[in-house]
């Protein structure tokens, strides 16, 4: 998993437009 903006995995999921799923 590759994150744009927040490298926080909870944060992360609740933003779903920014995430990457690699």
């Amino acid at each position: 998993m590759k994150y744009r903006k927040k490298p926080v995995v909870i944060e992360a999921f609740q933003y779903d437009g920014d995430l990457i799923y690699s």
